[in-house]
């Protein structure tokens, strides 16, 4: 019970919160058994397994990859209908006595909460309104939000977007409709939720191609003026934030997807290039990298160490998309309709808060001006952060079991020394020659008790490791 004797408001809510301790309120007994009966669904959850539809003797599809992997390619009804009916039924079914306890003890966790807060009125108000019939465990979530017109104003939400929810479930039946046919979709009634390209229906990325009106048409902005309808997205952040890595990775899942470094690229060789054809000795177009990733995405990497003359080039692409061309004889334009997702380092190598966006990349106003987003990371510096990064290095290139230390001491801050061991047998088992700058640049740092502290130092620790 909280002191009844605060006369700030303010105070006075923060000790109510702070005297919630949600489930440690129970008894030891009954909070065992809510834990085991959270701890028993989680297993059940994670460990079902189901039979193959194609072959009824083949029950090992667990819900991921199997069994999500199933409802977003599958496009056969019978076969998404049964991967979803029997992951319920496995899953499901088992759960409802445990899922039975976790009502239970919730709701009774909720009361004695509740009951520790009567000595203020408000919160006795709330309880004789919400707690005096049923103790429902959903009214003490809500009262977290500290709104006492909390389900007024979650039906004005639901009644402003009602009109366009039924709008886009009209367009989603008749869409599904169109492929499926009457026999599986009805005319009325609830959109069958295995036809949703997920376990839940929450997520509607995987049937992209069952809702999509022109799958081949290319997007534009539906106003007064026709606007290009792919944006143009720049990653601004310190180094080692993975921006190399996440655009990496978009140009490996993308249909299509070219990945340049600004750097090593030339004005020509991001638009366009003419060249002499081997053969014939005419002047050909040469497809360079925003041609290639027509109707995709073009990454480019170390985008503030582009030419000037790079960034000039590229300019016609970003905003009208084509590329115009007029060398040696040859005169054309050409479709780049093309998102760019750039990353760019900040000026002097780290993010300057204290400065607005322009201040801190060297980019000029016109080609900052086409970039339609831009997303700064920023690289905290954090002690407990920056020891987890570099324990992970060393794991990586370290087998703690062959020096018989316990893993806590090989890692732990306080054994600079043995940490400097593991490194050096390691470099020496691998005749290295790195043993020495290795050694010369962190020893006197660890045998201080001091600690990797920025991520800078720990990518070059880890390059040290690697040599």
């Amino acid at each position: 019970m909280v002191n009844t004797h605060i006369t700030d408001p303010c105070l006075k809510r923060q000790a109510v919160i702070l005297s919630d301790i949600g489930a440690d309120v129970l008894d030891p007994e009954d909070f065992v058994t809510l834990q085991n009966a959270i701890s028993k669904m989680h297993t059940n959850y994670a460990s079902t397994k189901v039979c193959s539809f194609e072959n009824p003797y083949l029950c090992s599809m667990s819900l991921g990859p199997h069994i999500q992997g199933k409802l977003g390619q599958s496009r056969d009804p019978e076969e998404l209908e049964h991967c979803w009916t029997e992951w319920h039924n496995k899953a499901g079914t088992p759960m409802r006595k445990q899922f039975t306890k976790y009502v239970e003890l919730t709701r009774l966790a909720a009361k004695l909460n509740s009951i520790q807060n009567l000595c203020y009125d408000t919160t006795k108000r709330f309880l004789e309104k919400h707690f005096g019939q049923n103790d429902s465990y959903a009214d003490y979530w809500k009262h977290y939000y500290q709104d006492p017109d909390f389900e007024n104003n979650v039906r004005a939400v639901y009644k402003a977007i009602l009109p366009f929810y039924q709008q886009l479930r009209g367009y989603v039946r008749n869409r599904l409709f169109q492929h499926y046919g009457p026999d599986v979709i009805a005319v009325k009634g609830n959109i069958l939720i295995h036809l949703l390209g997920n376990m839940w229906g929450q997520q509607w990325d995987n049937v992209t191609d069952l809702l999509t009106s022109y799958p081949n048409a290319s997007t534009i902005g539906v106003t007064e003026t026709s606007l290009r309808g792919d944006i143009n997205v720049c990653i601004v952040g310190d180094p080692s934030t993975a921006k190399s890595r996440f655009l990496k990775q978009v140009a490996d899942f993308s249909p299509r997807a070219v990945y340049t470094f600004a750097k090593a690229s030339s004005a020509a060789g991001l638009t366009t290039a003419v060249v002499r054809d081997e053969e014939s000795f005419d002047f050909v177009i040469e497809t360079v990298a925003l041609m290639l990733a027509d109707n995709g995405i073009c990454c480019i990497d170390e985008f503030d160490k582009m030419d000037p003359r790079g960034q000039v080039a590229i300019h016609e692409a970003m905003e009208q998309q084509t590329i115009s061309l007029a060398k040696a004889g040859v005169r054309a334009t050409l479709n780049a309709r093309t998102s760019i997702l750039a990353a760019a380092n900040p000026i002097n190598g780290r993010y300057d808060r204290s400065k607005s966006l322009q201040q801190n990349i060297q980019l000029f106003a016109p080609i900052m001006s086409r970039f339609d987003l831009f997303f700064v990371l920023v690289d905290e510096c954090n002690e407990v952060l920056d020891y987890a990064i570099a324990r992970k290095i060393v794991d990586l290139h370290s087998n703690k079991k062959m020096f018989g230390l316990p893993a806590d001491k090989i890692y732990n801050p306080t054994f600079g020394p043995v940490l400097l061991f593991v490194i050096a047998q390691l470099l020496l088992a691998c005749g290295s020659s790195s043993l020495f700058t290795l050694g010369t640049t962190y020893v006197d740092d660890h045998i201080k008790g001091t600690i990797i502290e920025t991520t800078s130092e720990i990518k070059h620790f880890q390059q040290l490791v690697k040599e």
